[in-house]
């Protein structure tokens, strides 16, 4: 990479686009003017989430919270990143607009709000528009802005490799493989291990003093640690503790490396690969062509088989396996400015791609 990305968050600005419309992180004299005057109830309000320094899933926790229900009501089409001002479209069931235009939370702001019939569904979105600053840039000025526009130039005719960014895993993908290999146990701890005291405490089993360590605003590692004071070594019912949307990615995360270890290998070995690649699962079929000689390879050496992504004993963790394009080409670059070490511009993913490896092979 050739600079420095998300030194601060206004520096990785990610806007949604859903059924058509682009909804920005901007929140305008018009914008608070028009919903000033709305309100209702309905099945579902869907509302604009602008939000800095958040996980989507944790900003609507809190929501969830301040509405007082239950976080399983709140529907979103895709997790935006952390350290980034995003803005993206969601919904909450069976609640009034006043009640979502009254909540209040540090770095988060509410807008453009819809009573509707339906919610929103993860994969609803349309794509992602990106507003990139990179800074501490290896070039400088207009020979920076060459570099760039040329990266662009070749990768909106001839793509880059379409891998899952760092933001999928943070050690997801270590749970997720503890779950495929039916070590619930090991799963549990590994999700509580958030520090050396905790992790102590899981290893001895001591569940009660735990809970007493654990931060107020870890709901999920609170769920499990209550579920496992009542109830000694239900590792199995202490993970169904973790919402559906959470515990997915862990499982999830496992296939996305399978898939990035993939594509990263063929890619040196062979070049280009302009084809799909498998998210494996238990249904995938495994072929003797070179990508899936070198899948078969890398899950001998996780010491997994396609059959152990069928969970008996917790479905809905199973992944049945899906496919993924092996490429990505962003679309509508723009530059926008320079300085001497910093540039910034805007270009769009589909949905599912993420923008720090297209940053990342800038060179």
């Amino acid at each position: 990479m050739i600079g420095v990305i998300k030194e601060v968050p206004e520096d990785f600005v990610v806007e949604e686009v859903f059924e058509g419309k682009t909804y920005t992180v901007k929140h305008s004299l018009t914008n608070r003017f028009k919903d000033f005057f709305k309100k209702g109830r309905g099945s579902y309000v869907h509302f604009t989430l602008v939000k800095r320094n958040w996980t989507s899933a944790k900003s609507l926790k809190f929501i969830a919270r301040r509405l007082g229900i239950s976080f399983k009501r709140m529907g979103f089409a895709g997790n935006k990143d952390k350290r980034a001002v995003t803005a993206q479209r969601c919904s909450a069931k069976k609640v009034s607009v006043n009640d979502l235009k009254n909540i209040r939370l540090r770095d988060v702001i509410l807008k453009d709000f819809e009573v509707k019939d339906e919610p929103i569904m993860i994969g609803g979105l349309d794509r992602n528009e990106f507003t990139i600053t990179l800074r501490n840039c290896e070039h400088e000025g207009k020979d920076l802005k060459k570099k760039v526009d040329e990266f662009f130039e070749e990768a909106q005719k001839h793509g880059v490799p379409n891998l899952f960014g760092q933001q999928r895993f943070g050690g997801n993908e270590e749970v997720g493989m503890l779950i495929f290999k039916q070590d619930f146990e090991g799963a549990v701890k590994a999700i509580l291990s958030k520090n050396d005291e905790l992790k102590a405490l899981a290893d001895k089993n001591d569940w009660r003093q735990l809970i007493k360590k654990l931060h107020r605003r870890l709901d999920i590692e609170l769920a499990i640690t209550n579920h496992l004071v009542k109830h000694p070594n239900d590792y199995v019912n202490a993970i169904k503790k973790v919402p559906k949307r959470i515990f997915k990615l862990f499982v999830y995360a496992v296939q996305s490396k399978i898939f990035n270890q993939t594509v990263t290998e063929y890619f040196s070995k062979h070049g280009k690969l302009d084809e799909n690649v498998q998210l494996v699962g238990y249904a995938s079929k495994l072929s003797s062509n070179p990508v899936d000689k070198i899948t078969k390879k890398i899950l001998k050496e996780t010491g997994l088989g396609l059959k152990d992504f069928r969970v008996k004993s917790f479905p809905e963790m199973s992944c049945k396996g899906t496919w993924r394009k092996a490429l990505v080409f962003p679309t509508n670059y723009k530059f926008k400015k320079f300085g001497r070490d910093t540039i910034t511009f805007k270009f769009a993913l589909p949905k599912g791609c993420y923008a720090t490896t297209i940053l990342e092979a800038i060179e």
